[in-house]
């Protein structure tokens, strides 16, 4: 009798309603995994700022224990972080050359090479002068020299630089995140 009941049943599912049921699933779905994806890259643009931030709080750690430099012993400059403009990676280095000229001499100077996350770049170089207005910059050395530490942030080869912000993105720049350092050496992260 059962059995006689679900054969005579004609309430069911149409195969046009199902296909409705699944379409509606996919979408959502796409859409979640979407808006997830753009969450992420936010948060690697947010980590990788803090990890920018701490390495630079390292080189002053470094400056400040007179870290020696492999087997040359402590560098006459300190110890300082070198980027470019649109670049996957930073350098953190020993500033070696007598007397300190305070930015990175690559070769010989290099301690460690630091890639950003995948996806991810050095947006924007912007540093101020004493009184005067900012200025964007390709080439940025931030380095911290003893016993104080002193700050010497150059763009290029001029080191009269009071505040630099380093702006971190994805591709798009639609994530972004910055780090800022002044010459007394204080880091913001924004």
């Amino acid at each position: 009798m059962l059995i006689k009941k679900i054969k005579n049943n004609k309430e069911a599912f149409t195969l046009l309603e199902i296909m409705v049921a699944i379409g509606i699933m996919v979408i959502l779905s796409s859409a979640m995994f979407l808006g997830n994806r753009a969450m992420n890259t936010g948060r690697n643009v947010n980590m990788s700022a803090y990890r920018l931030a701490s390495e630079i709080r390292k080189m002053q750690s470094f400056t400040l224990n007179l870290q020696n430099y492999k087997t040359s012993g402590y560098p006459d400059g300190g110890w300082g972080i070198s980027m470019q403009k649109d670049d996957l990676a930073y350098t953190t280095y020993a500033d070696v050359v007598s007397p300190a000229n305070h930015v990175f001499d690559s070769g010989t100077e290099e301690l460690q090479e630091i890639k950003l996350p995948r996806g991810l770049k050095i947006n924007n170089i912007n540093v101020t002068k004493s009184g005067s207005t900012n200025s964007t910059t390709n080439k940025l050395s931030l380095s911290f020299e003893p016993p104080d530490p002193q700050t010497w942030i150059c763009d290029g080869s001029d080191c009269s630089q009071e505040v630099v912000e380093i702006e971190l993105s994805d591709y798009r720049e639609m994530s972004k995140a910055s780090v800022i350092i002044n010459k007394f050496g204080l880091i913001d992260v924004k």
